[in-house]
């Protein structure tokens, strides 16, 4: 995930990848877009729940979330 990057523009991103390698399964994929986090959101995820109860539309929820609260308001 780039510094000004949307999760929801990096997950398009992992996904036109995966088609390159025929594809990948919903928990692979979810288990990328998580990695691909910065650490602090990675790590707020985790706290929040058991990562493998989750979907991926969930993270990136919550990856949503986060990310706007912690930027900083111009």
């Amino acid at each position: 995930l780039g510094p000004d990057e949307s999760p929801d523009v990096f997950l398009a991103k992992l996904r036109r990848l995966a088609t390159l390698f025929g594809g990948v399964s919903k928990k692979a994929l979810a288990c990328a877009v998580v990695a691909g986090l910065p650490e602090n959101v990675r790590q707020l995820l985790r706290a929040g729940s058991r990562m493998e109860d989750i979907g991926l539309s969930q993270i990136l929820t919550r990856a949503r979330a986060i990310i706007t609260d912690e930027r900083p308001v111009d």
